[in-house]
C-alpha cells in the first residue's frame, strides 16, 4: 500500500505525548508525518482552527516538502474543514477522519465492517457540500477507504438512505448478541469483559488467559470485533471472557454511537477488567480516557480490576511511584507471562462473591 506523506498540525492545548499518539495513528494508516507545526494558541480560530497565518505558513510548507495531505491532532468541524481545504488545497484529515480509516482498514466481519461504515457516513454528510460530491476529487488513500479498502458512498442523496438501512441492519445484529447472551446466562456463565486503552495488550492477554490464537497484533485498533472464550479458573470453575475494541483519547462520538452492539458486550458484562499500558508515561491520560467511556456506558458501579499491563517494559525506577498511586492495580506482562497467578485469583475471588451473592 503506498504510503503518503504529510504535515501534522495543531495548538499548544495538546501535549507533546498526544502529538506522537496522532503521528502513530496517521503511521497506522498509512502516512509518514515529514513534519508537526504546532501554533501557540489556548482557543480554536472559528474559521480555521488555526490562525490564517499558520494556514499560509503549512500551505508552502507542504509545497515546500511535497507533503499531500495535512492531519489535524484535533477534531474539526466540517466548516472549518472546507475553510482548511480551500486554503492549502491538499487533503485535510482530523482526527475523527484518522480513526475512522483506521477502524475501515481493520473491519474484518461483517458486523464490523457495517459498524465502520456507519460511523463514517454520520461523520461525511455534513461534511458533504454539494449533491454528488465525489471523494475522488481528494484522490485515494486516507479518508477515502471504506470498511475492506471498497469506495466510500459520496452522493449526498443517497447516503441518508444508506444510513438507515446501515442501522436497521445493526439492530438485527444487536438481537443477535441478545440471544446469545441470555443464552449464556442462562447456563449460568458469568462473563468478564477486557476493555481498555487502545494497544494495552487484551488481545494478548484474552490468548494468555484462555490458551487460544486470536489475532494480537502491536497495532492501534488491531481488534474491533468482540471475541468470547471460556477461562478455567480453576478445574471446576469458568468463566466467559470477552475481548473488545480499545478506547482512544477524544474517542470519535460516530465510533461510540455506530459500535453499540458491540460496546453492549461491556454493559451487560459481570466483571470489567481494564487494562492499561503501564510502560506509557501518559498512564492518568489512559485511565481517564476509558472512564469516560465507561461512565458514558453506565458500568463504573460494576467490579472493576484494574490491570497495569507491560511491567516488563517499566523503568525499575517507576514501578513504586505506579504501585503507590495505583495500590489496588495489578501489575502484570501478559507477553512474558508474568504475574498472572495473581490476575486469576482477583477474577476467581468476585466471581465466587458475585456467585454466592446470586
Amino acid at each position: 500500500m503506498p504510503i503518503e506523506k504529510g504535515i501534522l498540525c495543531g495548538i499548544s492545548t495538546e501535549g507533546p505525548d498526544s502529538y506522537k499518539e496522532t503521528e502513530l495513528l496517521a503511521n497506522t494508516a498509512s502516512v509518514r508525518i515529514l513534519e508537526t507545526i504546532i501554533q501557540s494558541k489556548t482557543t480554536p480560530d472559528a474559521a480555521y482552527f488555526i490562525g490564517k497565518g499558520k494556514v499560509d505558513e503549512i500551505r508552502k510548507r507542504s509545497e515546500e516538502i511535497d507533503a499531500n495531505v495535512i492531519i489535524f491532532n484535533n477534531n474539526l468541524r466540517p466548516n472549518q474543514q472546507r475553510n482548511l481545504e480551500e486554503l492549502i488545497n491538499k487533503k485535510i484529515v482530523d482526527r475523527c477522519m484518522l480513526i475512522l480509516d483506521i477502524f475501515a482498514r481493520h473491519a474484518r466481519t461483517t458486523e464490523g465492517k457495517l459498524q465502520v461504515e456507519l460511523a463514517q457516513l454520520v461523520y461525511l454528510l455534513p461534511r458533504l457540500s454539494g449533491k454528488g460530491k465525489e471523494l475522488s476529487q481528494l484522490g485515494g488513500g486516507i479518508g477515502t477507504r471504506g470498511p475492506g479498502e471498497t469506495k466510500l458512498e459520496v452522493d449526498k442523496r443517497n447516503i441518508r438512505d444508506r444510513i438507515e438501512f446501515l442501522k436497521g441492519k445493526l439492530e438485527v445484529v444487536r438481537a443477535h448478541r441478545k440471544v446469545m447472551r441470555e443464552g449464556r446466562k442462562a447456563k449460568g456463565f458469568l462473563n468478564a469483559t477486557l476493555v481498555g486503552y487502545t494497544n494495552s495488550g487484551k488481545s494478548t492477554l484474552l490468548n494468555l488467559l484462555t490458551k487460544s490464537n486470536v489475532l494480537a497484533e502491536n497495532k492501534l485498533f488491531s481488534t474491533l470485533d468482540p471475541t468470547t472464550r471460556k477461562l478455567y479458573l480453576s478445574s471446576k470453575s469458568s468463566i466467559l471472557l470477552t475481548d473488545t475494541v480499545g478506547f482512544i483519547r477524544n474517542l470519535p462520538a460516530e465510533l461510540v454511537t455506530s459500535f453499540r452492539a458491540t460496546l453492549e458486550e461491556i454493559e451487560y458484562s459481570d466483571i470489567i477488567i481494564m487494562v492499561l499500558d503501564a510502560s506509557r508515561l501518559d498512564l492518568e491520560v489512559q485511565l481517564e480516557a476509558v472512564h469516560r467511556e465507561l461512565r458514558e456506558l453506565k458500568v463504573l458501579e460494576k467490579p472493576i480490576i484494574t490491570v497495569l499491563n507491560k511491567a516488563d517494559l517499566v523503568q525499575k525506577i517507576r514501578i513504586p511511584r505506579l504501585k503507590n498511586d495505583y495500590p489496588d492495580a495489578i501489575f502484570i506482562s501478559a507477553k512474558e507471562s508474568m504475574d498472572i497467578p495473581s490476575l486469576i485469583s482477583k477474577i476467581s475471588l468476585i466471581s465466587n462473591e458475585l456467585l454466592t451473592k446470586s
